[in-house]
């Protein structure tokens, strides 16, 4: 054991910036292609940030999910950000995507539900769309972090007391 213990104030700023940074980046772009990386980055680097307080592998562990959280709602920004800049409503791509299905000659059948569902949704498809999508970069972007995490601390060097 490593003698002290990590306290949630001690993990709230290093999983706040891991989590940013992996948000900002799995968020933007073309750059958010790499989001796997961004994502072990930002655990890693809250660890990173933890070395002087030596933390186990537990502590490692919740700080990973922590961050998680805050790259799940940092990239949820930058992806709403991101389609308000770019005009493309979410409604707009439903309806490229389902033109592009009908050209491809996919089963009428399965357009016509596919446009069912988006004139149901109308105008809650971008506000749907954003909260589910908060929460699948929530469920893997924790699982993420946590690895990024717990790797960077089984990387550490033990502290060296005397």
């Amino acid at each position: 054991m490593n003698g002290q213990n990590v306290t949630f104030s001690d993990m709230l700023l290093p999983a706040l910036v891991g989590g940013g940074i992996a948000g900002l980046l799995s968020g933007i772009p073309l750059v958010g292609c790499l989001c796997c990386l961004w994502l072990l980055l930002g655990g890693a680097v809250a660890v990173y940030m933890l070395r002087g307080k030596s933390p186990s592998m537990r502590e490692a562990l919740v700080v990973g999910i922590f961050t998680g959280f805050f790259a799940a709602f940092a990239g949820s920004i930058v992806d709403g950000l991101a389609s308000l800049v770019s005009g493309q409503s979410t409604a707009n791509s439903m309806a490229q995507a389902i033109e592009t299905l009908r050209q491809m000659g996919y089963p009428q059948e399965k357009i016509q539900q596919a446009e069912q569902l988006m004139r149901f949704l109308g105008g809650k498809a971008g506000p749907l769309a954003l909260v589910c999508g908060f929460f699948v970069r929530l469920i893997f972007g924790s699982i993420f972090t946590v690895v990024g995490a717990l790797g960077a601390k089984s990387l550490m060097k033990p502290k060296v007391e005397g």
